[in-house]
């Protein structure tokens, strides 16, 4: 009775308090499905966000309620478990839903899924979109890249997450290169500056790199593929879907990652402050 009631107190004052960029922390909810299939989910999630903020693992079964009801309260207590092996302090739920897409998933519907991403998007959550490469895994978590296209939200929550996750053992030696793309030759000297100077200022330990497209009519995805295929862990800005924009978009997506290893898709929230949570100035 003493932890509730001291539990209870604390969410209630949190509750209360105006959220701004100096006390924000991610409240985290991972929807991965069987846990035994995602477990790259649930080792991601305790690398940069485990004493940061609260993650939650969801497991949504597809089906009628009262059918499926039995079932999820049968299968949770190994969900559980199975969640715990990896992440000890992740809670974990789970839930029961007549169509998936009223949870989480892309599976093979990308219209519904590209309508539950403008959805989530437009109700103001920060979005984190994992490609895992089952053969390569995380590699040997020793190469960082970051795609940047200038000082907005999704550079700001690449950076923090990058930065939370060079704060853990298993990803402290890993080399975090930053890398922007310009058009023209003359527009690279000032872009590099600017780029030392935001890394400097959000005291990150990465190298700039600034890449100068080999025409116009280069695809960027090139450039990234090009500099990005060898890399462990890739981070990415994420465009998301325009209205009524499905099997385009996953396709636009997934050429985007072609040839590359393990990506993390990243779109900001609106109200995301993540330039104040990482610059001094």
């Amino acid at each position: 009775g003493f932890w509730e009631a001291v539990v209870q107190t604390a969410v209630l004052r949190l509750h209360r308090r105006r959220v701004d960029a100096l006390n924000w922390r991610p409240n985290v909810i991972v929807f991965g499905g069987p846990p035994s299939e995602r477990r790259h989910l649930i080792q991601l999630s305790r690398w940069a966000f485990e004493g940061h903020g609260l993650s939650t693992y969801g497991y949504i079964m597809e089906g009628q309620v009262g059918q499926a009801a039995p079932q999820a309260r049968q299968i949770e207590p190994d969900v559980r478990t199975a969640v715990a092996e990896r992440f000890p302090d992740m809670l974990s739920r789970v839930t029961v839903a007549q169509d998936v897409y009223e949870g989480s998933g892309s599976g093979g519907r990308p219209e519904a899924f590209a309508e539950l991403l403008r959805d989530l998007l437009a109700l103001g959550e920060n979005l984190l979109l994992v490609r895992h490469d089952s053969v390569r895994s995380f590699g040997s978590r020793r190469t960082i890249d970051v795609w940047w296209g200038g000082l907005e939200r999704n550079g700001a929550l690449m950076l923090l997450l990058v930065h939370w996750l060079s704060q853990r053992d298993e990803w402290g030696a890993a080399r975090v290169r930053v890398n922007v793309i310009v058009d023209r030759a003359e527009q690279a000297a000032d872009a590099q500056t600017h780029l030392e100077q935001a890394l400097a200022q959000a005291r990150i330990r990465g190298i700039p790199n600034v890449i100068v497209r080999p025409g116009t009519d280069v695809p960027f995805s090139d450039v990234i593929r090009r500099e990005s295929a060898r890399a462990d862990l890739v981070f990415m800005g994420l465009r998301p879907p325009a209205d009524g924009e499905g099997a385009g978009f996953v396709a636009r997506v997934e050429a985007q990652m072609d040839g590359l290893g393990t990506v993390v898709l990243v779109r900001a929230a609106e109200h995301f402050a993540g330039v104040s949570l990482l610059f001094d100035d």
